[in-house]
């Protein structure tokens, strides 16, 4: 059998007609990947919709999370007073002075409709950690040790010196102070004319904080060299907690311009405050002599700053020797004989060896620079390492490692004399130009270094850094 031919039909424009005997092609069909007649799980059989002839549902509109929230209906009554707006994302609550501590907010459901309700939520106003100030009462004042301050000084500042000295410290009530311990300030109460005039304090400090802390029942006697402090004690001195305690606020006055009443003796006492003049800088970086020496002189104005190495102190002229002690040094001489000749090698070896090693540079542990400041004072800086930072410092991570002290000191030609409350008006003008040259040095120090600068009370101090510009 032959097999039979299949005679293709040429290809023809869409325009021609089909030639007779040859029946038309139908298009092909555009796959669309539905399997007609073919009802997988979950589908609904064509036959069976009965929706088919409805038009199509439109869009849903799209809207942001803002819009939603501001059309949110509430849910329920609204109890908080608020500003009338359209919009609650813009509604100001104004029942601060109420009992009321809720406000609007939204829950969105897990459709994504968002609703608006009420929930509680902190109050984002300032709070007090004192109360109002109220008159102190007389007896309350006598029993206890009070804590003088003037008007300008905020309890803010008070917590920040007593966190650091003790790590427990902080408010635990409006107007109540831990330090330490069982030991707390309370306060600040106002003291009245009638008041200051009745406990002997000064006009300018008008706030008192009391003093609650337990007092141990045995005394130290006095032993006449701790100043104040035996005048404030004529019985004894404190001991254990109150002690501590008492000193540190010492200190706080100090720093705070402010001073002490002691109850019993109803001594007042009130530190001055531009007597803390010395500061010292803690970093953990090293400058060699020679670059502090050179910043000093060039940036910060100590020209006659001197490594303290290099100051040689002016030896008295020796009293001429009389004949008879003349004699009697060559008798002495003559009766030692002649010196061993490894001796006098020796020695002349030990010369040779310190001329070498003057022009070498040395390494030290520690240094001294030394400089006129004032009229008629000099400051010193002492530079070394120590093992442990003040506890004010207690918390800087960079304390872990090496830690160098730049203690930079007032040297005064006279020292003020013990016991003597009030210095001149001479003295006190030379210790503020002397307290500015120090300053200004432990600011330079400050900007080479990095680091905190410390008062004498161990307190923090911001000093203003010196840039190149200063310097020139």
């Amino acid at each position: 059998m032959g097999v039979p031919q299949v005679q293709v039909a040429p290809q023809r424009s869409a325009g021609h007609e089909v030639e007779a005997g040859i029946p038309p092609v139908a298009p092909s069909q555009t796959r669309t990947g539905v399997i007609q007649g073919v009802a997988l799980p979950g589908m609904t059989p064509r036959e069976q919709v009965t929706n088919r002839d409805e038009a199509p549902q439109a869009a849903p509109v799209r809207r942001s999370l803002k819009e939603r929230m501001a059309s949110a209906p509430h849910s329920f009554a609204d109890p908080t007073p608020m500003s009338v707006t359209d919009n609650p994302l813009t509604q100001t609550n104004v029942g601060l002075t109420t009992m009321t501590s809720t406000d609007a907010a939204f829950q969105i459901a897990a459709d994504g409709e968002v609703t608006s309700a009420e929930a509680t939520i902190p109050i984002a106003a300032a709070i007090e950690v004192s109360e109002p100030a109220g008159v102190l009462d007389l007896d309350v004042a006598r029993e206890h040790h009070l804590f003088l301050v003037s008007d300008a000084v905020d309890p803010a500042e008070l917590e920040a010196l007593a966190i650091s000295m003790w790590d427990e410290a902080g408010w635990i009530a409006p107007g109540r102070l831990r330090l330490s311990s069982d030991a707390e300030l309370e306060g600040p109460w106002t003291l009245d004319q009638p008041t200051r005039a009745a406990l002997g304090t000064p006009a300018s400090l008008s706030n008192a904080w009391v003093l609650h802390c337990p007092q141990a029942p045995a005394r130290q006697h006095n032993n006449g060299v701790m100043g104040e402090w035996d005048k404030a004690f004529p019985d004894g001195l404190p001991t254990g907690l109150e002690y501590r305690v008492l000193e540190a606020l010492r200190r706080m006055a100090r720093r705070l311009a402010g001073g002490l009443r002691i109850a019993g003796s109803g001594y007042v006492m009130v530190p001055d405050a531009d007597s803390a003049v010395n500061l010292t800088v803690y970093s953990p970086r090293w400058i060699n002599p020679e670059d502090l020496l050179s910043a000093m002189r060039e940036r910060a104005g100590f020209e006659q700053m001197k490594d303290a190495r290099d100051i040689t102190p002016e030896a008295p002229k020796p009293v001429p020797l009389t004949p008879a002690q003349i004699a009697q040094i060559e008798k002495l001489k003559a009766e030692l004989g002649p010196v061993r000749k490894d001796i006098a090698s020796k020695i002349a070896k030990a010369r040779e060896e310190h001329e070498a090693q003057r022009d070498k540079p040395q390494v030290v542990d520690g240094y001294a620079l030394m400089s006129p400041i004032g009229h008629r004072s000099d400051m010193m800086i002492e530079v070394h390492a120590v093992p442990t930072p003040p506890r004010v410092l207690r918390w800087e991570p960079w304390t872990a490692g090496a830690i160098i002290e730049y203690q930079v000191r007032w040297l005064p030609t006279s020292a003020p004399t013990p016991g003597v409350g009030a210095i001149s008006r001479t003295a006190r003008l030379e210790r503020l130009r002397s307290t500015q040259d120090v300053e200004k040095a432990a600011g330079m120090i400050a900007t080479l270094v990095g680091g905190n600068v410390i008062d004498e009370d161990g307190f923090l101090v911001g000093l203003e850094e010196i840039s190149p510009e200063d310097g020139e």
